[in-house]
């Protein structure tokens, strides 16, 4: 089985067409077909941002300065979710 596109830092991320997002209590629930998502403050501080031309390194930078934490360690946590995002077919990578 394909494991699909590999994310690096350079890779530009966007939100997939046929999600739908909301905010519930408090917390932003990401929604494709039948899987539903709830998203934590740090992973929305990241989803935010997916606009299809910010890459994933740039993405960790702006979290880096947000949380204070080191850009590298920043950058895996949004490689991570964003791995995460993209098997559930929640974002994709811009090509």
């Amino acid at each position: 089985m394909d494991a699909g596109p590999l994310l690096t830092q350079a890779s530009v991320v966007r939100r997939s067409s046929d999600i739908r997002v909301r905010k519930f209590r408090g917390s932003l629930l990401v929604a494709r077909a039948d899987s539903t998502l709830e998203l934590d403050e740090v992973a929305e501080f990241i989803f935010k941002r997916l606009d299809g031309a910010m890459t994933v390194r740039e993405i960790g930078e702006q979290l880096s300065a947000e949380y204070d934490v080191s850009a590298e360690e920043a950058t895996a946590d949004s490689i991570e979710l964003l791995s995460e995002l993209l098997a559930s077919g929640m974002v994709s990578v811009a090509a």
